[in-house]
């Protein structure tokens, strides 16, 4: 089916999951957002916690809490930390 501005209304339909499916895979859970740096979860938590590298937080709900990979791979470019990532584009 065509819309008025002879866009597929199928199109706009798949769009709001596409955008919902990037959006997701680009958040980390804490887990996932300590391995990338190779640091521990709790180290995440605590720099969460008290504001260091301005690491933001997702948060969903009260508890939940996300990173998005975007920002870890600030904190590896300013040379913040050191992740595995980057070890291994040096090889």
């Amino acid at each position: 089916m065509v819309n008025r501005n002879g866009a597929s209304t199928q199109d706009q339909t798949n769009r709001p999951a596409e955008i919902e499916q990037s959006a997701r895979t680009e958040l980390l859970s804490r887990s996932e957002a300590a391995a990338y740096l190779r640091v521990t979860p709790k180290t995440m938590a605590n720099w969460a916690s008290s504001g260091r590298y301005e690491l933001k937080v997702v948060k969903i709900g009260k508890r939940l809490v996300r990173y998005r990979k975007s920002d870890l791979d600030l904190l590896i470019q300013n040379g913040l930390v050191t992740s595995m990532k980057k070890d291994i584009d040096h090889e």
